[in-house]
């Protein structure tokens, strides 16, 4: 056997705990004293017992990490002894010092889960200090196994904490919307019977909020509706890609207004990043209604790209569910025509132009190619020309409005669809001359 000197064994041990109390129980004082100088200026802290009825009340007065018994001892036996220990401190690690004839007792104790270890007498002394070692090494690591289970218990305590905190912020975010899909869950029997009180049911929904309104998600569903009957697709289909055109904008309730009022191309890069969120917002908001899963699904995809750059998950191609490619076409053909996309309304025939653009990066080509026959049939009248801005010192007669003109009180000066006259331009001037506004934006149809 290799032999270890007591230096080399003890520099061995796990430094999770820096000492070990070890109890010897033995009748001999003779044994005791050998072991307490083999023990000295080691790690392990020696104390003594003449016999297990003394051991056990040290027991309870002293923090034990290690129990080193005699097999042969009066009143009580080591394995005995050791049994009790293994009951009542199971922490402990158990060595049984034994007699050539204690075999039978010492197969027993082990058999049983008294004992650990059992040691011969007498004992090697290195055969000792690396078993008390190993056993200091087996303790150490199951410190270790607590005191990771205790981090991971705490860790755990902390995720359950943020998650209900994150529950928590999205149920505040989403609430308006979930009241409002319960209530589609309670008239959905109304729903099947009647597609426009579905359409109207929507068209409430979005309108809650001022900065969004329902006539233009009105546009975007029926040029979705359009698209999809020109494809052919099952009436189920067609419904569904109706709807994620009513609900496309559901997510952008839990905004910030300043992102809601400003066209896309005017965000800054971070106010984009926030505004390309809403369709997860909206994806999660109609979760519960099982339903409306396939409509989800589209308003989720409705910003992946053709090209494979999109968002949220990257889709490229025919992996993007066709519903969301129709839908990303219809929505900006919309958008920039209503001047949400760019900071003016778009002609019909530059939205088509900038579609076309786009058609095979950002949309599929296909759908793109079917909008010059399908938008004539829209409700809506789309702008004949593009708008452009000018300031009050910019107008000239002739020029037409594009857009309803207020003043600071909302008052309405003039409608969209007015052609400034030599008169009427007068009068414009002359009331922003005493408000002060001569560089208010008006907006204009190119000429």
């Amino acid at each position: 056997m290799q032999e270890y000197s007591p230096e080399q064994i003890v520099k061995s041990t796990s430094d999770t705990q820096s000492s070990w109390n070890v109890l010897c129980v033995d009748d001999e004082s003779m044994v005791l004293r050998s072991l307490k100088r083999l023990l000295k200026n080691t790690e392990f802290n020696f104390f003594a017992a003449s016999s297990a009825r003394e051991g056990a009340t040290l027991m309870t007065q002293t923090s034990i990490d290690i129990v080193i018994s005699d097999m042969q001892m009066p009143e009580i036996n080591g394995a005995e002894f050791l049994a009790r220990i293994a009951e009542e401190y199971p922490h402990c690690y158990r060595i049984l010092l034994t007699g050539y004839s204690d075999n039978d007792s010492t197969v027993s104790a082990i058999n049983e889960g008294q004992v650990h270890r059992y040691l011969q007498k007498p004992w090697n002394n290195d055969e000792l200090l690396l078993t008390l070692t190993q056993a200091a090494e087996r303790l150490s690591l199951e410190q270790e196994k607590q005191q990771l289970l205790k981090t991971v218990k705490q860790q755990n305590e902390a995720l359950n904490t943020l998650n209900q905190d994150l529950e928590q912020k999205i149920e505040r975010r989403t609430r308006q919307i979930r009241q409002a899909m319960t209530k589609l869950e309670m008239v959905n029997s109304q729903i099947k019977k009647n597609q426009r009180a579905t359409l109207k049911v929507f068209y409430n929904l979005i309108s809650l909020n001022e900065n969004l309104g329902g006539k233009h998600a009105e546009q975007i569903s029926e040029l979705c509706e359009l698209i999809a009957r020109k494809l052919e697709l099952e009436p189920a289909e067609v419904t569904a890609v109706q709807l994620a055109g009513l609900l496309s904008e559901l997510g952008l309730l839990s905004l910030p207004e300043k992102i809601k009022t400003l066209p896309f191309s005017k965000l800054s890069s971070a106010e984009q990043k926030v505004f390309l969120e809403h369709p997860m917002k909206a994806y999660m908001a109609l979760a519960p209604a099982q339903n409306l899963n396939d409509v989800a699904e589209i308003i989720k995809h409705q910003y992946e790209q053709f090209c494979g750059t999109g968002t949220p998950d990257g889709l490229y191609g025919t992996q993007i569910p066709l519903g969301a490619r129709i839908l990303a076409v219809a929505r900006d053909y919309i958008n920039s025509i209503n001047g949400k996309l760019y900071d003016i309304c778009k002609s019909r025939n530059d939205a088509l132009k900038q579609l076309n653009k786009n058609a095979g990066i950002i949309y599929d080509n296909e759908i793109v190619e079917l909008l010059p026959e399908l938008i004539p049939q829209l409700e809506h009248k789309s702008l004949q020309a593009s708008e452009r801005m000018v300031t009050i010192i910019q107008l000239e007669a002739g020029m037409e409005l594009s857009r309803n003109l207020y003043n600071d009180n909302e008052i309405l000066l003039l409608p969209a669809g007015h052609r400034f006259t030599t008169a009427t331009l007068e009068r414009v001037q002359s009331l922003e001359k005493v408000y002060g506004r001569r560089h208010t934006p008006i907006y204009v149809l190119e000429s």
